[in-house]
């Protein structure tokens, strides 16, 4: 008897516990922003006193809080050393400086001087969002009516981030998500886009003229755009044209001015080449004056011109028939002009030809 009496008193001892810890509650979710800091509150039941406080993270040791004035904390995870702290005596913990890796779950296991229990915490960590910006993607505006597409970013994405637009009525607007969708009669309106995450949010107001500024098609007929676009080209295939043309041209009066002044060369060639060669009676030697007819006059002949074609250089070697006759008489082919003075006088034996 004395024994089941034992038994139920502990049972009750061990009820009043567990009551007291409530182990099998939901896990308590904690937002926190990137670079701030977030706390992992604590309770006890009333009247008890707090011993320490262990904490882990996942599987791993994070930390033992132990109370006083101030509390301590040593912390066992190199990645959390000089960010954590432990206000309220001990029944609280603060994560300063809050990183994107410092997310996942939490656990502190409580000990009091008269219970021990846990608490369980999920903890989602979120860059704060910047300002966003509006940017306008395309314009139309047909019959008196604009239909603009808008679209509103931020730098660096993230995740779990919403989009919400809002605009002064009577403007319809449609939207999907980063995108919106304005029909209006003008441009003179402003209008607001909203980026949120559980952790933040930012919201930027623009107006619509302001955004659309030059990037405006303002048409009476869908065909504008195209007729602009084929106009254009036509002029430039006209220019591309034009310009090919005048080359050819300038080519072509180039090869004709170049044939001319080969043609100029040769001429001035052959001229160059043309040799003027005067054969005379030689005045140093004896003349014998010659009788013609029966007056008995004497009859000087005038001397003769003979022109003769001097060959180039490499054939500088042939001589005329006069330079053959004029042996003793030797002028470099260079010259322009040279006189090859004859006598009359023929060698014995030499056969003379009458001279018509």
């Amino acid at each position: 008897m004395k024994l089941c009496r034992r038994f139920c008193f502990l049972l009750c001892i061990a009820g009043v516990r567990w009551s007291g810890a409530g182990a099998d509650a939901a896990p308590t979710e904690l937002v926190g922003t990137a670079g701030e800091t977030v706390t992992f509150p604590l309770e006890i039941p009333a009247g008890e006193t707090l011993d320490n406080v262990g904490w882990t993270i996942g599987t791993e040791s994070l930390a033992i809080a132990v109370p006083g004035d101030p509390a301590s904390v040593v912390v066992s995870n190199r990645r959390y050393r000089g960010r954590l702290r432990v206000p309220n005596a001990g029944l609280a913990l603060h994560i300063t400086d809050l990183r994107p890796e410092d997310a996942g779950s939490y656990t502190a296991r409580v000990t009091t001087d008269k219970s021990e229990f846990t608490r369980l915490f999920t903890l989602r960590v979120y860059e704060r969002l910047p300002q966003p910006m509006i940017h306008c993607n395309a314009q139309s505006c047909t019959n008196g009516l604009c239909n603009i597409t808008l679209s509103c970013t931020i730098p660096n994405g993230g995740s779990k981030v919403t989009y919400s637009w809002s605009i002064p009525q009577p403007p319809s607007m449609t939207s999907q998500g980063s995108i919106a969708v304005i029909s209006h009669p003008d441009l003179l309106i402003n209008i607001t886009c909203t980026v949120q995450n559980p952790a933040s949010n930012s919201s930027t107001i623009a107006s619509v003229e302001a955004l659309c500024a030059g990037n405006s098609t303002n048409s009476t007929d869908g065909h504008s755009s195209s007729a602009i676009i084929i106009v254009v080209c036509i002029a430039i295939a006209i220019g591309v044209l034009g310009i090919c043309g005048y080359v050819l041209y300038r080519r072509k009066k180039k090869g004709k001015h170049m044939n001319f002044e080969g043609e100029s060369e040769k001429v001035e060639e052959t001229q160059n080449n043309t040799l003027y060669a005067q054969v005379g009676f030689n005045p140093s030697a004896p003349r014998k004056p010659k009788r013609s007819g029966g007056n008995g006059a004497v009859n000087n002949e005038n001397p003769m011109t003979i022109y003769a074609t001097v060959q180039p250089q490499s054939q500088a070697a042939m001589q005329t028939d006069d330079e053959k006759m004029c042996k003793g008489n030797t002028t470099s082919p260079h010259q322009k002009e040279k006189q090859i003075n004859c006598t009359d006088e023929m060698p014995p034996g030499t056969q003379t030809l009458p001279m018509l």
